[in-house]
């Protein structure tokens, strides 16, 4: 085996770790929905939590800035939107789900038959 092939870009978490940031309320909730979502389609790494903390922070912020009456500075609200943005690239509402209508072609010629997979809910 070459060495390139033992490299893992991005390993996989298999649990929800804890924030590496204090978070108030509402960060945390932000926290725990999109750890858990993206912990249930395989998509938590430590650049998926990176980018869920910063989310969460960025709520935080602009919850205390509106229950204070104040305004909330646009980084902030643009450090959300870059946040959402990324995670929803990572396409977590996608769910995939057997086809029934849909066989293998090629199972005929004794290739081996592979559950087929389409987008949709």
């Amino acid at each position: 085996m070459r060495e390139v092939d033992k490299v893992v870009a991005f390993p996989k978490l298999r649990e929800v770790p804890e924030p590496t940031v204090p978070l108030g309320t509402n960060g945390r909730k932000t926290f725990d929905f999109w750890t858990r979502r993206l912990l249930e389609v395989g998509l938590l790494t430590a650049v998926s939590i990176g980018y869920v903390e910063n989310l969460a922070l960025a709520d935080d912020k602009i919850h205390e800035r509106r229950a204070a009456g104040k305004e909330v500075p646009d980084k902030t609200l643009e450090l959300r939107r870059s946040m959402l943005l990324k995670l929803e690239a990572l396409n977590v509402d996608q769910n995939l789900v057997p086809n029934p209508e849909k066989t293998n072609k090629f199972a005929r010629n004794g290739f081996p038959g592979r559950s087929v997979v389409s987008a949709g809910g």
